[in-house]
Formats: C-alpha cells, sequence, structure tokens
C-alpha cells in the first residue's frame, strides 16, 4: 500500500492508502473495479490495512484488483466539509461531498491507469451513510461509472445501550471532534477478548488506529440519520452487498433488522445480505476479516461484470 493525495476541483485535497496494479500488471481480459474502502468512525484508511491478518491488502494483491481506501473529509490530512447548511446534516453533506468532488476526482486521477471499468464502494460503519447519499446521487449522474455498494457495521435500528448514552453525553458540550477513550472503544469495536471473536494482537493496534470523529457525524448518526435515510436508499440502482455483525454492540442485530434494513433499497437490480456469524462490530478487524474481504472482492468483480453487460 502506498499513501496518496489527490487534488479536488475546490482546491481541497483527499488522502488515504492505496494498493494499485498498473494497467500491465494486472492485464484482465475482464471487467476491473476499482474499490473505494470508506472508513467508519474514530477511524482512518488504515482501518483497511491494520496489520498482515487484518487486510484488504493480500485478497486485492491476489486478485491485482484496485483498492482505495480514503480518509473522509476532515480525517488525517483530508481536508473537512465546508459548513453544514441549515436546511442540510452532517452525513448528507459528506455524502453529496463525496459524490461531486471525490469520487470524481479519484476516477480521473486513477481509472486509466489501473485499467478500472468502474467503481465499487466498500464501507464500514459511518463510512455506509455518505456512500449510500452518494450512490443514490449517482443513479442520476455520469461523474462516474458506479458497481456496486457494500456494506457492515450499520443498521436500521440503534442499540440504545450505555454506549448510546455515553456518546450523547459527549455531545452536550458541541467539541469540535471526539476522541473515544480506548477502554470504551475496544469492547464495542471488538468484543471482550474472552469472547474471542478478535484476534488479541488486533487489540494492541487500537491506539495506532485510532482518530478523531467530527462531532457532526456522531450527532447526525445519533439523533437525524435514521430519520431521513430510507429517502436515498430508494434511490440507489446498482447491487448492494450487506452484512451486520451478530456482535455488533452499537446496532440490533437478527435477520429482521437485516431485512428491514435491505428492504429499503428498493430499486438495487441485486441485494445480497445476512448476518456476519462470530463478528463484533469492526467486521474487517475481527477473525472473520479474511472471508469477508474475499466475499466483498468477489461481489466487486461480479458487479463490473454485470455493469459492462447492461444488467442494471
Amino acid at each position: 500500500m502506498e499513501p496518496f493525495k489527490v487534488s479536488l476541483s475546490n482546491n481541497a485535497v483527499v488522502t488515504g492508502l492505496a494498493s494499485l496494479p498498473s494497467r500491465q500488471e494486472s492485464s484482465s481480459p475482464f471487467p476491473v473495479p476499482l474499490i473505494v474502502a470508506i472508513h467508519g468512525g474514530t477511524y482512518s484508511a488504515s482501518y483497511f490495512f491494520a496489520d498482515d491478518q487484518h487486510s484488504a491488502l493480500p485478497v486485492a494483491s491476489a486478485l491485482q484488483v484496485p483498492f482505495i481506501a480514503i480518509n473522509r473529509p476532515g480525517y488525517k490530512d483530508s481536508t473537512p466539509i465546508p459548513a453544514v447548511p441549515e436546511d442540510s446534516s452532517y452525513l448528507q453533506e459528506v455524502g453529496k461531498y463525496l459524490h461531486h468532488e471525490i469520487l470524481p476526482a479519484l476516477w480521473k486521477r486513477y481509472a486509466s491507469d489501473v485499467g478500472a471499468s468502474c467503481f465499487v464502494l466498500l464501507t464500514h460503519s459511518l463510512g455506509s451513510p455518505p456512500a449510500i447519499v452518494a450512490a443514490a446521487l449517482n443513479a442520476g449522474s455520469n461523474l462516474y461509472p458506479l458497481a456496486g455498494l457494500i456494506m457492515s457495521g450499520f443498521g436500521s435500528e440503534l442499540n440504545k445501550g450505555p454506549g448510546f448514552y455515553a456518546q450523547l453525553e459527549m455531545l452536550k458540550s458541541n467539541p469540535p471532534t471526539i476522541t473515544f477513550p480506548i477502554e470504551f472503544k475496544d469492547p464495542v469495536m471488538f468484543g471482550m477478548p474472552e469472547e474471542g471473536m478478535a484476534d488479541l494482537s488486533i487489540y494492541k493496534q487500537t491506539a495506532a488506529l485510532q482518530s478523531e470523529v467530527p462531532t457532526g457525524e456522531i450527532s447526525d448518526a445519533l439523533t437525524q440519520w435514521l430519520d431521513y435515510w430510507t429517502k436515498y436508499a430508494a434511490e440507489v440502482s446498482v447491487p448492494v452487498m450487506y452484512g451486520l455483525a451478530d456482535g455488533d454492540k452499537l446496532w440490533r442485530a437478527s435477520e429482521q433488522y437485516v431485512r428491514d434494513f435491505v428492504t429499503a433499497f428498493e430499486k438495487s437490480p441485486r441485494v445480497e445480505s445476512g448476518i456476519i456469524l462470530g463478528s463484533a462490530h469492526c467486521t474487517e478487524l475481527c477473525k472473520v476479516s479474511r472471508g469477508w474481504y474475499a466475499r466483498a472482492f468477489g461481489f466487486a468483480m461480479e458487479c463490473a461484470v454485470a455493469k459492462e453487460l447492461k444488467r442494471f
């Protein structure tokens, strides 16, 4: 993986990490997706390259599929979004920014070099809402070719346990960003060590993977998003793959909640979904991560073929 910085049309920048085979290296006779990974809250692009055992890199390299993980706006060196209008909300604006600025710039910069035929978005947790908004806006746009949306770590009903109310408490002083204490974060993201969903080595990575969270996105996720998200989901017209971890402590998890979530994607030509057994919230950092990545890359490659054949 290599760090990158791409300038946007508004003089802002987006940064991240990438694994990009050249067109000659991939030399595939089939359509090639360029996967854009979008991290959740408290993380950054390094979430998708945490260590050798928890990384998209082995699958990307084996399949010669280009893979870009961005730092979302306001994370690391990526420029924050402009001020949120009063009639909008933080996650909606990040989604619009992703659609109008970030994805077109990434397509212009990398698609030709790697021989990509389309984008597929791979998201975790709070990376999912902006991707849903962008995918909805893409349905009536030709800014970039989008062929699929893959999501985990997000749901249709919040688990209003102690963690939920602790986050609401943090919002009361309205700081610009929030840093979650590791002792609070680890059990939520990975489960307790004795549950066995995550290898003990990943708990040692928490401090290195930690990022401050823009307060606006936490506020929107907890108090607004669930009231308006279905209007965007209903406009998504690309295939969708969705997994909800059975050990997720942030979202209520059952087959019924999975159905509730994916039913909103009424225009999607293909929806694959299910419970991810044996996973905590951070599927990509749990023991199931390699299996999840293998499925996600396979789905993305199928989406690329289906788009080329005009199946949607």
